[in-house]
């Protein structure tokens, strides 16, 4: 993300929480060229060449997802990993960012690169809430990585019990 093409906004203060540059963006207030719309969604000059969406749920800022999706943010873009913003969320165990995100319409089972869901992430590394929230919305406990691995085998290799307990559970009330 070029300063000279996003002056106003600052990623450091976005992943920090400090929400006025973003404020700022949104309203409209020095931009230059393309439209809002466009620049929400475009690759930004990070590591993982990540949107404005990812970036701030990578960081687990919620107020600022809120803000980026009530302005038009694609909710189903990825970064260079082809992470999207609720594995993201998954990944960082941002119950609130996962709830956000997929009352915008997030795919539950949109995997990366990898072959990674959301479900997955969060099995693997023990994150409960996020992944009963999964469930409980739908994501599919079956669904296996691009080596075979599943969210119940990840689980139960990386000894997170409790998922482990959950993904049983779930995949015997699917039947």
């Amino acid at each position: 993300m070029s300063g000279a093409l996003y002056p106003s906004l600052r990623l450091a203060d976005l992943a920090r929480g400090d929400l006025a540059s973003l404020r700022a963006f949104l309203s409209g207030r020095g931009i230059r060229g393309t439209s809002l719309a466009a620049q929400l969604d475009a690759r930004l000059d990070t590591e993982w060449q990540d949107t404005l969406l990812t970036w701030a749920t990578r960081h687990g800022q919620a107020e600022a997802v809120r803000l980026l999706l009530e302005g038009g943010a694609s909710v189903g873009a990825t970064n260079d990993g082809g992470a999207s913003a609720l594995l993201l969320a998954c990944a960082g165990d941002y119950l609130e960012c996962v709830r956000l995100l997929l009352e915008a319409g997030a795919a539950m089972d949109q995997a990366d690169e990898q072959g990674a869901t959301p479900l997955f992430i969060a099995s693997d590394r023990g994150h409960l809430e996020v992944a009963r929230l999964l469930l409980e919305v739908g994501a599919a406990v079956d669904r296996a990585m691009s080596d075979g691995t599943t969210p119940l085998s990840a689980a139960s290799f990386n000894g997170e019990i409790d998922c482990v307990r959950l993904a049983c559970s779930s995949r015997l009330a699917q039947r």
